[in-house]
């Protein structure tokens, strides 16, 4: 964009010249003075600006207007003045910068008209305002008095603090808001929570407080505030810190190589270890494994928790796996990141031609990460018999890691803080025919209870994310996006929000049978699915309560509304990772199985 060719478009912004490049504001001023020595003001929104070069090349000093609606942190107002040789560039009407030795020529404008203060300019421009002479400060600062004199109350306002309704841990309290304001803080109670958002919960059995904080957000003479609630929780008692410590400790009992042993936990616990027999774990945590083809190690640890005279106990009761036999590498395995979000893992195995490679888990992801990541590769244990998978978070932050002891099935997701950098790995692993065997096969089946059932929700009250899981396999499921809970059952939106499942809740199966009660509102919109096996049940009718079952074996789906077969479709692989993304509706249950429910069972839902 320059002054040639200056689109206008549709927000209140004054523009002006300096060094840094083309700023932007508001400008409603009527003040008289503002009309000296205006070479052309430009209000419309609709055609283009077009300046001659004679008319540039007239201009000995010179002021530049305009309004732009697309600034970081909402409007600004920027002025710059061109006289005598130096540029001084204002926002919202106060001095930020100034350069000497500046030539006002065409070049020189139009170079300032192509620059924003923050990089080439991208909004929309309104009222172009071009001035034959440098505005003095006062007429800077009325340009730009309506956007600083909003700017603290916007500021102000997007402040978020999180949930303040049970705080126990110390609160970020922002310096400076995303619009610019300067922020300060006052605390009603500075030995609750200080100025700085230092927490100092109340004495144990003292009651909770309530703090009310105090923002104020200040620009350019203009200030607004605003108040923060704040509930500190009571402060635990020895006994439940020490309690809590003992029960955040995690200790497998099959154990393959050495263990890191804490050395302490939360709210200053202190721990200290015991070793029944220190040739097999030592207090530190270095393990002797037995030799290959010797019977298992049973050793007993246990961890004595202490916060003043307050102390309890914990007993871990430990086998020591043998160290595997030593196995030839038959093949390769690899990992990849696929997904526009870069958090699906993928495996590919290579036999004897390396050139060929094989996806397993027939093409699906084998791991789902909670974060982008990138770079992922395999790390096979000393000992040969477990394995970690490490991935860089994409932002170089973290490392995430996840644990096997046979490549099929992984522990939760692990997140290791780094140091700045940007490294690189390798993703190959050499594995054995065994390995291999396995993870061709992919994941074993989970285990069921009674009748079969994987997993089985109520769906109706109860308060939080966390959907428990009434099988008694603790398979816990989420909420998220736009669900809410309700005394009918779980309330789905239609718009981001579904039930995500276990992950690997339909592993390894070759039949399933998924039920869920369900009522369609009227206002939902076609195509829509429960599962991941279509939109079927788009036919439904609205306005009632449904008991929706679909069967899945041998690739064929079969769908029942209460006993009646209403679909089925063939070609549908098993899999089940949530439920409701694109519903608008009610569900009061939702059960699982491992198997295909007899047409009898089924007609029994009615």
């Amino acid at each position: 964009m320059s002054l040639r060719h200056l689109t206008s478009t549709s927000v209140l912004v004054a523009v002006a010249l300096t060094s840094a490049g083309l700023a932007f504001s508001v400008t409603t001023s009527s003040a008289a003075t503002l009309d000296d020595g205006l070479v052309l003001h430009h209000a419309d929104a609709n055609d283009h600006v077009r300046l001659s070069d004679d008319v540039l090349r007239a201009l000995a000093d010179a002021t530049v207007s305009a309004q732009v609606g697309h600034v970081a942190g909402g409007l600004r107002t920027i002025t710059c003045t061109l006289g005598s040789g130096t540029a001084i560039f204002y926002e919202d009407g106060v001095e930020v910068a100034r350069r000497t030795r500046v030539t006002t020529t065409a070049d020189t404008i139009a170079t300032c008209l192509r620059r924003s203060a923050d990089g080439y300019l991208q909004g929309e421009v309104r009222d172009f305002r071009l001035y034959d002479r440098a505005l003095s400060p006062g007429e800077a600062r009325e340009l730009g008095k309506v956007t600083a004199s909003a700017r603290p109350a916007a500021d102000v306002a997007a402040l978020d603090l999180g949930a303040t309704s049970a705080v126990t841990d110390d609160l970020t309290l922002p310096a400076k808001a995303l619009g610019g304001s300067v922020i300060s803080w006052e605390s009603s109670a500075p030995s609750v929570v200080s100025a700085t958002g230092a927490v100092t919960r109340p004495a144990a059995r003292a009651g909770d407080s309530r703090v009310t904080l105090t923002a104020t957000a200040s620009h350019a003479g203009y200030t607004a505030t605003r108040e923060f609630t704040v509930t500190v929780l009571e402060d635990l008692t020895d006994r439940q810190k020490v309690d809590d410590a003992l029960k955040d400790v995690v200790i497998r009992d099959e154990v393959r190589g050495d263990l890191a042993l804490p050395s302490g936990g939360a709210h200053g616990v202190t721990f200290t270890w015991q070793s029944s027999d220190p040739g097999v774990v030592t207090t530190s945590g270095e393990v002797t494994r037995p030799p290959h083809g010797s019977r298992p190690r049973v050793a007993r640890i246990s961890v004595r928790a202490a916060k003043g005279y307050t102390y309890n106990t914990r007993y871990f009761t430990l086998t020591v796996l043998p160290l595997p036999k030593k196995a030839a590498m038959e093949g390769y395995l690899a990992a990849r990141v696929t997904g526009e979000a870069a958090q699906e893992v993928h495996f590919a195995i290579s036999g004897s031609d390396p050139s060929r490679w094989e996806e397993t888990n027939g093409g699906r992801p084998v791991l789902r990460s909670k974060y982008a990541v990138r770079d992922p590769f395999i790390i096979r244990s000393e000992e040969g018999d477990s394995f970690s998978l490490v991935a860089m978070r994409q932002d170089g932050s973290h490392l995430e890691i996840w644990e096997s002891t046979d490549l099929v099935t992984w522990s939760e997701q692990r997140h290791v803080p780094v140091s700045a950098g940007t490294p690189r790995f390798g993703t190959e692993l050499a594995v054995s025919k065994a390995e291999l065997d396995r993870v061709r096969q992919g994941p074993p089946p989970l285990r069921a209870g009674k009748k079969g059932v994987l997993a089985d929700y109520d769906l109706t009250g109860g308060v939080g994310a966390a959907v428990a899981d009434l099988s008694g396999n603790a398979r816990t499921a989420t909420i998220r996006g736009d669900v809410s809970r309700s005394p009918a059952g779980l309330v789905f939106g239609g718009e981001d929000g579904y039930l995500q499942l276990p992950e690997d809740l339909a592993a390894g199966l070759g039949a399933m049978t998924v039920s869920a009660q369900v009522w369609v509102d009227p206002a939902q919109r076609t195509p829509f699915s429960l599962w991941d096996t279509g939109d079927a049940v788009s036919a439904l009718p609205r306005g009632n309560w449904h008991t929706v079952t679909c069967t899945l074996s041998n690739g064929t789906a079969r769908l029942f509304d209460g006993p009646v077969e209403f679909a089925r479709m063939d070609g549908v692989t098993v899999g089940l990772r949530e439920f409701g993304r694109s519903f608008h509706g009610k569900t009061r249950r939702l059960t699982v199985w491992n198997r295909v429910l007899t047409e009898q069972e089924i007609r029994a839902f009615r």
